[in-house]
Formats: structure tokens, sequence, C-alpha cells
């Protein structure tokens, strides 16, 4: 029988004390907070005078943390929309929690309407941008059994300003239905009810989103069997050594089996039906190894960017002349060898080939787990479409100058994870560019000097459940309980705010 610690009394007071505080303290800050920046904002205007035309349309397309910075800010001075796929803002580096505390999901989630009084927000999927006629194409979408779909009538909306922050996503490498996306918060919410009938859970990657979701479930869970399946030979492998070291020795301390330099074959993940009734998942390895247990975690992928709208579509139902101008593509066509470039989630640049040799001799690379080579079988023929110019990088991130707007029109900005930049995806990135993005529209207009943005370091905290974190900032790494306290803290900041 395995001897799992318990979490010291003394922490859990204090955990609860603190987090009280926060509830109590939550409204009238607040309150105070929103009339300050009234306060604020009138006195801005005031400032300003007749420089700004308050008449001036800002499209915002995307509704995270860098959309909803934008829109927040300026809909005090401009005309102001914001399209997203969502209705509500969420506060993502939460979302694995929803997974043992469904109610929380309501703390870290606000409708766009509360906190956007004076912007108009449209709920649907960008189509394409016309940056010549400044012109955006959207699909409304319209609910159909709780599910938010697009409708096939898209609609058009001009700007005298567009800011893309319509961000990036994991996306697995095949769709497979006994996968749990772990970075999706309805989703993992919806498998409550099952992690507290499972015994034995399998985690795919070795990331952030896999210790902190070991850290939840442990917290709650502490006598879960958990295996974290990784085909690297360290965990948070770009994080710095002592984060690293503390992060694994706090696992192994809950007895969580760590697999190195295994990769699970994601099609292989298949139910089985056992005579008592219940039912299992069975999965492979590359190296032929055969794990079992009652719920799979997917917590890799491939970094794609949602920039998909600048390709652009010239098939709308309103039947206008919408090719898109903005971008030239080259035209589809068949490759016969892996010879195409692809990018890892953190920025490899690499061809095919060589990742899958890479991967197949084991070598210790700075290569995420993308099982790619299932993706590619050697001579397989592969539609590629290139985006070139200066738009978008062949991945689809977007490319933007100094002052963060489009080289080739000064009039649409960029912000957030789909920028084109070495700087980690982080919310706080996110929210810093956005402050950038909105200073320079308002100078734009008004006719003073655009601010320079300039890439930083940022601290990231790795939380470990409720009362352990690791705090790190450039090479320098804090562990412990009181970091555990600042993730809340953190949450805290940013939900007031909205």
């Amino acid at each position: 029988m395995k001897v799992v610690p318990k979490t010291h009394a003394l922490k859990k007071l204090i955990y609860a004390i603190y987090v009280f505080a926060l509830m109590v303290f939550f409204y009238p800050v607040r309150i105070a907070l929103r009339l300050f920046k009234v306060l604020v904002y009138i006195l801005e205007k005031k400032s300003m005078g007749d420089k700004l035309d308050k008449k001036k349309k800002v499209v915002v397309i995307g509704g995270g943390f860098a959309g909803s910075t934008v829109a927040k800010k300026l809909q005090h001075y401009l005309d102001v929309t914001l399209i997203d796929t969502k209705n509500y803002f969420e506060f993502t580096p939460s979302v694995l929690r929803t997974l043992v505390d469904v109610d929380h999901l309501k703390k870290i989630q606000i409708i766009h309407g509360d906190y956007l009084p004076n912007t108009s927000v449209l709920q649907g999927k960008a189509e394409f941008v016309n940056m010549d006629e400044n012109k955006v194409m959207y699909s409304p979408f319209v609910n159909e059994a709780e599910n938010d779909v697009p409708q096939l009538k898209k609609k058009e909306i001009d700007y005298d300003y567009l800011v893309l922050c319509s961000g990036s996503s994991y996306n697995p490498p095949f769709k497979n239905p006994n996968l749990i996306i772990s970075t999706r918060a309805v989703e993992l919410a919806n498998c409550s009810d099952r992690i507290d009938k499972s015994q034995k859970l399998i985690m795919i990657g070795g990331g952030t989103v896999t210790v902190e979701l070991c850290g939840e479930i442990i917290d709650k869970y502490p006598d879960k069997e958990i295996v974290i399946v990784h085909s690297r030979e360290s965990l948070i492998s770009r994080a710095p050594k002592k984060a690293q070291d503390y992060v694994t020795n706090w696992l192994l301390k809950y007895n969580v089996t760590i697999m190195y330099k295994e990769r699970v074959i994601l099609e292989s993940v298949k139910p089985v039906d056992h005579e008592d009734g219940t039912q299992t998942m069975i999965m492979e390895t590359n190296s032929g190894k055969t794990i079992e247990g009652d719920m799979v975690f997917l917590c890799t992928g491939i970094l794609s960017p949602n920039s998909e709208f600048l390709k652009g579509d010239d098939n709308d139902d309103n039947d206008n002349d919408n090719n898109n101008n903005n971008i030239k593509k080259e035209e589809n066509k068949k490759i016969e060898n892996l010879t195409q470039l692809v990018y890892t989630n953190d920025g490899t640049e690499i061809s095919l080939k060589e990742l899958k040799n890479e991967i197949n001799k084991n070598e210790e690379e700075d290569i995420e787990e993308v099982e790619i080579e299932e993706l590619l079988e050697e001579g397989e023929d592969v539609e590629v479409t290139k985006i070139i110019e200066d738009i978008t990088n062949e991945r689809g991130f977007i490319n933007y100058n100094k002052y963060l707007q489009l080289n080739q029109y000064d009039n649409v900005f960029v912000s957030g994870d789909i920028m084109n930049s070495k700087e980690e995806k982080l919310a706080q990135q996110a929210q810093n560019s956005s402050r950038f993005v909105n200073q320079n529209i308002l100078n734009l207009i008004t006719g003073d000097s655009l601010k320079e943005y300039k890439p930083s370091n940022l601290p990231i905290i790795i939380s470990l459940g409720k009362y352990d974190a690791v705090f790190t900032f450039g090479n320098y790494t804090f562990s412990g309980f009181l970091f555990g306290l600042l993730k809340e803290a953190v949450e805290w900041k940013v939900m007031i705010d909205y």
C-alpha cells in the first residue's frame, strides 16, 4: 500500500482564510477600481480635447486576454466592436481546476457584455479580412442544442482600425474521442464525475499543463494512480533546471509514475469493456509497451495560430467580389518527400524528415511531443499551402513592426498569442502588448508619437495544486506554499478588472 503525504493542516487553514479574504474584498475593490478608471477616462478625454474622433470604428477579433484588454480601454473613446467565438472572457490559467472543482468555472468566466457596456459584442467566427477595403467578413453564431455553430449567411462590418487578437491553440495531431483535451474548461468540467469514479489516470505529455493538471488532481484525490508518458528526458523542459527538479520530486513524492522517452501512439487509444461492466482505456507506445487506465488526458499538441481568416474566402453568400488582397498564396501543391519545413511549439524549425529521424533515434533535442511521424508517412502526398509576403510567417503567426502594426497597413494592429514573437505565450504578455496597441491607436488619431513595443521576460507561475507552486523569472526559481498563494492572487487581480 502506497504512502501518500498529507497537506499540513496549518497550510489548509491559511489558504482557506486567504481565499475568504480575497472573496470578501473582491467586489468592493472591483467597484473602487471601476470608479477610479472612470475618473481616469474623463481626465484623458479632457486632455485629448477635440483631437479625439469618437466616430472612429475599431474592430477587435478575439476576446481573450489581448482582445478584451483592447476593448475594455477603447470602448470609452471610440466605436468598438468585438468579434469572438465565445460570448465570455475566461481566465485560462485556471481552467485545469475545473476538473476537480466545477464551481470554479463561474469564478473564471464573465460574459463579454457585463464588462463591455459600450462595446458591440458579436459572437461569431471571423471568415476573412479585406485590409484594402477595411472590411471584416464573419459568420454569426446561433445556438443549436447548446452548441454554438456558425450561420451559413455571412455578415460584413467595416472599420477604421483593426486589432487582430485571435490567439493560438494546441491542436491534437489526431481527433480521437477517447482523449480528453486538457486545455478546454468546459470539457474538463464535464469530466468531473468520471474522474471521481476513476482510479488510474494517464497523462500524455510532460509540459506545464501536465504538471498543473496532476497537481489539481493530487490535491483532491491523493490516492489516484497517475502515469505521465513523456517523449523527452525531463518534465517542463523549457523551465530552469531547478524548477524541473522541484516539480519532478514533488510528483514522485505523491507516487506519480513518469515514463520518459516514450510516446503514446494516439490512434491506438481505445476503450476496452470488461465483464463486470466497467470500461478502461488501452494504448500502445512507440516502444511497444501497453498502458491501461481509466481516463486519458492529452496535454500536448501542435501550436497553431488562429489566423485562417487571413487567407481569405471569396465564396461568401453576399456575392461580393472580395478576393483577399491582403496576402499572396502559393497554389496548393503535392510533395513527394518529407522536406517541407515544420515548426514545433517551442519555435524549432526542422524538416519533417529530420524530425522523424530525431524522434526515432530518441535523441535529446528541443522538440515538443507532436507525434509528427504519425502525421506523415514516408512518401505520402501532403497538401501544403504557404502564406508568403510579410503578413504572416509560414506557421501563420502574424508579423508586425515595432509599434505592433502590420507593415503594409498602419491601421491594423496585432496583439497576444497570434504575434510572431519568440516570447512565451503568456496571459500577461497578451495584456502588455494590448496596452501598447490601445495607446498607439489613440495616438494615431490624436497625431501624437507612437510608443515602441519591446518584448520582455515575464515571470511564470506553475501551480502544484492549491498549496504549492514554482515561480520562475529568467534564470531565477522560487517554490513553495507562498507562491501557491500568489497564483490565487493573480487570478483575483485579473478578475476584479472585469
